[in-house]
C-alpha cells in the first residue's frame, strides 16, 4: 500500500497532535494513543505510526521493552496486512537504532566526571585529547593566539 499524502493542514494537525502527546509523555503522563486517535481528523495509520513512535522512543528511554507483536496486537483493525506490514516494523526499527540504551546514556553522561582536568593551562585539551572546534562549528581559541 503506497503511504497517503498529507496536506499542508493535515500535518499541522498531525504535528500538534504528536507533539501533545510527546508533552504529556515529558510531563510524566501516560496518554493513550487511542485517545488521540479518535478525534483526529488526519490519516489514521499515519497519525498512529507517529504516535507509537513517539510513545516508544519514550518508553525505549525509560528502558522498557518495546515490541511489534504488542503493538500489532493492540491496534490490529489499523495495523493489517493489507495496510502495509513493513510500516510498524520500519517506525520500530528506526526508533530503537535513534535511542541508545539506558545503561549507555548513563554511562554517556558519566563520562565528564570521570575525566581528566585540563592540564597546563591548555583550555582545549581534555586529557590526551585536543579539541579542535566545538559542536557550534566555530574553532576553539589555541593557546597563545
Amino acid at each position: 500500500m503506497k503511504k497517503p499524502t498529507l496536506t499542508n493542514d493535515e500535518w499541522l494537525v498531525l504535528e500538534a497532535t504528536v507533539t501533545r502527546f510527546e508533552k504529556a509523555l515529558h510531563d510524566g503522563d501516560r496518554p493513550r494513543i487511542e485517545d488521540c486517535l479518535a478525534s483526529s481528523k488526519v490519516d489514521r495509520v499515519t497519525l498512529l505510526l507517529e504516535l507509537i513512535a513517539a510513545e516508544a522512543e519514550h518508553r525505549c528511554r525509560q528502558g522498557e521493552p518495546v515490541t511489534d507483536t504488542e503493538y500489532l496486537t493492540r491496534f490490529a483493525q489499523l495495523l493489517t496486512p493489507d495496510a502495509d506490514p513493513n510500516r510498524l516494523s520500519e517506525v520500530l526499527a528506526s526508533v530503537r537504532k535513534s535511542v541508545l540504551p539506558p545503561r549507555v546514556a548513563k554511562i554517556g553522561a558519566n563520562v565528564g566526571r570521570h575525566a581528566e582536568p585540563l592540564a597546563n593551562d591548555r583550555s582545549n585539551q581534555l586529557g590526551r585529547y585536543q579539541m579542535l572546534e566545538q559542536l557550534t562549528g566555530k574553532p576553539l581559541r589555541t593557546p597563545g593566539t
